[in-house]
């Protein structure tokens, strides 16, 4: 049974939140002002955010969905179903730097974006969650961004196991270019974010599937605006619309093992372009090797060669190792489905997003 309560604002370290339901759909359900903050097994109409210099917080197998903000469309597109700042014009005010972020089984539904994480130089965990129709507006509508973040030899940066689909059919998302730039952007982003050798960022086992209008977008999408030190492995990306992995620049990154399948846009029937793998600088010069090895890449239909679809790299710093570029005969089915839920809820916790009858509450 979940409990029904008003938004919280927690400001006691070592506090535990669970099994509630807070409808609060214009701005957000839980502020997190303490240390050691536990969140689990809620129904969410609304966002968390975690506020300044905190740290070892866990978000778990909660739903987060219907978040509606009240809010210009600058400051709207930075509330997110867990965020680390309130608005565009507000990170210097509010403080920065959360350390140990563990974001792991939460169901997104409706959302501006499911995970928006700023600032962050400690441990980053986001792992098997499930996003359903993230819908911005531009330049939000991700399953995750990072945006200034890092790793140090001593501190690690992973997302791993998440489930990001977007429906390309719908009108919100098929109207990206004349409704106000809404529908989704990059499944995941990495905006200045900088790993290193000893710890890249991780980018692994996600799969991702569908787009918008947007002619920017991507299903993976490392080194925006610079950045270096990107793993991206063994992911899945399928029908992304625009480009499937993009690399914007930097040294030590290594695209390796991921499938991606893509076609001619739904959302934008009249466009003809698009990308598998891009790789071109949209941020930080490329300087050292980066490493494309071992992907399957492959294009359905379009008026160009599904080789010029395929690929498009612009730096001489790319090395490419047994990638395979093909047609989508070659390519075959891409992988079924997985459930559409979070690929790592814990199964001996409550699913509050299959909870169907919500008669009975305690009111607090």
């Amino acid at each position: 049974m979940l409990k029904r309560s008003e938004p919280i604002v927690i400001t006691t370290d070592n506090t535990v939140i669970e099994r509630l339901e807070i409808n609060n759909p214009g701005g957000f359900a839980v502020i997190v002002k303490a240390d050691n903050v536990t969140i689990k097994e809620c129904d969410l109409c609304g966002g968390i955010n975690l506020c300044g210099k905190i740290k070892n917080i866990k978000i778990i197998n909660n739903y987060i969905h219907d978040i509606k903000p009240e809010y210009d469309t600058l400051s709207a597109s930075q509330i997110a179903g867990v965020s680390t700042t309130e608005a565009m014009g507000e990170f210097q005010g509010q403080g920065l730097g959360a350390d140990g972020i563990f974001i792991k089984g939460n169901y997104f539904e409706n959302v501006p974006s499911g995970i928006y994480i700023v600032g962050s130089y400690g441990n980053i965990e986001i792992d098997g969650n499930y996003s359903k129709n993230q819908y911005g507006p531009f330049p939000r509508g991700q399953i995750c961004q990072l945006h200034a973040c890092k790793t140090s030899k001593d501190t690690f940066i992973r997302i791993e196991n998440n489930f990001s689909f977007v429906d390309s059919k719908l009108p919100s998302q098929r109207s990206f270019m004349t409704n106000g730039r809404i529908g989704a952007e990059d499944h995941i982003n990495c905006y200045k974010c900088y790993g290193c050798k000893e710890s890249p960022i991780i980018i692994k086992n996600n799969y991702i599937y569908g787009g918008s209008g947007s002619s920017s977008n991507s299903g993976i999408m490392v080194g925006d605006g610079g950045g270096e030190y990107f793993h991206v492995i063994g992911n899945k990306v399928y029908y992304s619309e625009n480009c499937g992995i993009g690399v914007c620049g930097g040294t030590g990154n290594l695209i390796k093992g991921n499938k991606i399948f893509q076609d001619k846009c739904l959302a934008w029937e009249k466009r003809e372009d698009g990308r598998g793998i891009q790789i071109e600088c949209y941020g930080s010069l490329f300087y050292g090797e980066n490493i494309i090895e071992e992907n399957v890449v492959a294009f359905k239909t379009t008026l160009r060669s599904y080789a010029m679809c395929n690929l498009l790299c612009r730096t001489d710093t790319a090395v490419f190792r047994n990638n395979k570029f093909c047609t989508a005969e070659e390519f075959g089915e891409p992988d079924k489905f997985p459930e559409h839920e979070p690929m790592s809820a814990d199964s001996c916790m409550i699913k509050p997003w299959k909870l169907k009858e919500k008669t009975k509450y305690e009111i607090i």
